[in-house]
């Protein structure tokens, strides 16, 4: 394969990667092997393009010539294989991912989905469910042809979270710990030591205290930072992976979420950071 910096792409603007689209977006495949030629590639305008190697390569330049001056002159990507070890755990995920449960209030989350790691805080089902995006963020900028599947794992994830089970904590931990007296040793170090027996650890969510009282609904609730916040960075890293403005983000569409008879929620993505954002100005301090 030549040298590929040789290759020249006419781009009409850097339109093509960075702006919506007028129509659905439809990806070309341009297959570029040993003896292909070095000539002018044409490229569709407001089309999504894959450009494939038969050989691995560490950069890709794609300029317009006729506006070298300006700012977005060139697109540079990166991009790899991924090492036997990530592609294992890429197939581990999609299993997991799709395998059938029920995160409803009469369901049960599979056994694969870890609730017991790191105690007393993140010992619950919707931190495997975040800590299992970061991997997908990665691998998607290492193999962006791959985003379909990525965005599939990644909606398994998010429609995971939008479950009774993701927030059972906060809809089973009413009032202050009844347990408080009988915490383990290693719990001394979250809490004061002239506290200890009548102080919470960090991680009980303590819904219903005062002045708060009980609020059903994890999102809107005084409290629930870390539930909010970490399901904003999974419905972020989904919006990312899914390439461009002109893509559906089905997320940004009204989706309900816990699901359990009257206390039924709907949000958007946008709707839940910008309910966060408000929350942060009415109290510097941040959520309880």
């Amino acid at each position: 394969m030549k040298k590929l910096n040789t290759l020249r792409a006419a781009f009409l603007g850097c339109a093509v990667l960075f702006t919506a689209s007028v129509a659905p977006a439809h990806a070309d495949t341009l297959r570029i092997v040993r003896s292909g030629s070095s000539s002018t590639l044409p490229i569709p305008m407001n089309r999504a393009v894959v450009v494939e190697s038969d050989v691995p390569f560490a950069e890709l330049s794609i300029a317009n010539p006729s506006i070298a001056e300006s700012a977005c002159k060139a697109v540079r990507m990166t991009t790899g294989e991924l090492s036997e070890r990530s592609l294992g755990w890429l197939r581990y995920l999609h299993r997991k991912a799709h395998t059938p449960d029920d995160w409803s209030r009469c369901g049960q989350p599979h056994a694969h989905w870890d609730d017991r790691s790191d105690p007393p805080m993140a010992s619950w089902h919707r931190f495997d469910l975040v800590d299992s995006a970061y991997a997908m963020g990665l691998m998607a900028h290492r193999t962006p042809a791959w985003t379909e599947p990525y965005v599939a794992i990644l909606d398994q994830l998010i429609d995971r979270h939008t479950g009774w089970w993701s927030a059972a904590d906060w809809l089973t931990q009413f009032g202050h710990d009844p347990d408080q007296a009988n915490y383990p040793d290693l719990y001394r170090l979250f809490i004061p030591p002239e506290l200890w027996g009548e102080y919470d650890v960090p991680g009980w969510t303590a819904n219903g205290t005062e002045p708060y009282g009980v609020q059903m609904d994890p999102v809107a609730a005084d409290g629930m930072l870390f539930y909010k916040g970490f399901f904003l960075v999974l419905l972020g890293i989904r919006s990312m992976v899914a390439n461009g403005p002109s893509d559906e983000d089905r997320w940004n569409e009204p989706f309900e979420m816990i699901r359990d008879g009257e206390h039924t929620f709907t949000w958007t993505h946008s709707e839940i950071a910008d309910h966060l954002r408000r929350q942060w100005l009415a109290a510097p301090i941040g959520c309880h």
